[in-house]
């Protein structure tokens, strides 16, 4: 089984490096090929739609005769994974060198990266896990029950509402953002009023959504 890269650095960010909540630094890897993370605040599932196969993946030595089907969901360090994408070529013409390649063999876990120079091969600890949380059940839990209203703010906006929360922050305390969505349109296409949790100051403005099709 393949996972891109860019797959890999986004669940990544839903994770923690608090080690007291051991499943949490880990992505969760399903059968299906579907990617989970949490932290406890932020959960995140990601499912490739276009596949590339194992069959087009380098052979790795030490890691050759793989199996690249799972029998059951395989929990990969996050700080593993990350270390195997950095294996990776910054840029390749061949879309297989974009992924690490997860497969099992005698009964053990393997992920393996190359840049067809150097290839890195780990062994995944699957006997000293925690019980990952049930995150299907949470994003059932969390489906709209009546009617709902769909926003979508671009990254570049969200990340200037990041920063400006971060900077209002003080020791100790983080800032919240608070959006007030309007609910009387199926799309939301207005600006949308915003407020920041802040001690010593009054933080408040827009964002301006993104256009849904």
């Amino acid at each position: 089984m393949l996972l891109h890269k860019r797959a890999i650095k986004a669940a990544t960010a839903a994770t923690t490096t608090d080690y007291s909540r051991f499943a949490l630094t880990h992505l969760n890897l399903h059968t299906s090929g579907m990617l989970e993370a949490t932290n406890g605040h932020v959960l995140v599932q990601i499912t490739p739609t276009v596949r590339v196969l194992d069959a087009d993946y380098p052979v790795v030595n030490g890691a050759d005769h793989l199996v690249g089907d799972l029998a059951k969901p395989v929990q990969i360090p996050a700080d593993t994974a990350g270390r195997l994408v950095k294996a990776l070529p910054k840029r390749s013409p061949f879309p297989a060198l974009e992924h690490i390649r997860i497969g099992t063999k005698d009964d053990h876990v393997y992920a393996t990266a190359t840049d067809l120079e150097i290839p890195s091969v780990v062994c995944i600890d699957t006997a000293n896990v925690s019980d990952f949380p049930d995150c299907g059940r949470v994003m059932t839990s969390a489906a709209p029950k009546g009617g709902s209203v769909k926003v979508q703010l671009a990254a570049d906006v969200l990340t200037a509402l990041i920063k400006v929360a971060v900077e209002m922050g003080t020791k100790g305390k983080q800032s919240g953002i608070t959006l007030t969505i309007p609910t009387h349109e199926p799309h939301v296409t207005m600006p949308i009023p915003f407020a920041v949790d802040a001690d010593d100051f009054t933080v408040a403005g827009v964002a301006m959504p993104m256009r849904i099709d």
